[in-house]
């Protein structure tokens, strides 16, 4: 194809593989410090200032980590979108499909992204 892009479809699937295995260990990560936290709550007893503060730490990241989410969900999804309108020879899918993702990622709104296209 002439028209600029250069896109070798299989390194991408195997960056979208790596990238989902690494989103997948950070929510299980973040899932662990909740269930710490509940262990935490209840090794402290009637004293919970550590707890609460844990807690508040916890509540004070969870809509960053939201954002982070969007944006992997979003830049997984627009990615293998865009290397399959590439594959099948539709630039303005795969333009579109980049435009989606980098929309969702902003706003959380998923709606007219395909999440399932690459899988």
């Amino acid at each position: 194809m002439g028209n600029g892009w250069q896109i070798d479809p299989a390194g991408v699937q195997s960056t979208l593989a790596g990238t989902e295995t690494a989103a997948t260990n950070l929510s299980t990560a973040f899932d662990g410090l909740v269930d710490a936290h509940a262990a935490l709550t209840t090794a402290v007893g009637d004293d919970q200032a550590v707890a609460g503060a844990v807690a508040a730490l916890i509540e004070s990241h969870t809509a960053l980590l939201q954002r982070v989410g969007n944006h992997i969900t979003a830049g997984l999804a627009g990615a293998a979108n865009a290397t399959m309108a590439y594959y099948q020879g539709d630039e303005e899918m795969a333009a579109t499909a980049q435009a989606n993702a980098i929309r969702a990622s902003s706003s959380g709104d998923f709606s007219g992204v395909d999440l399932v296209a690459g899988a």
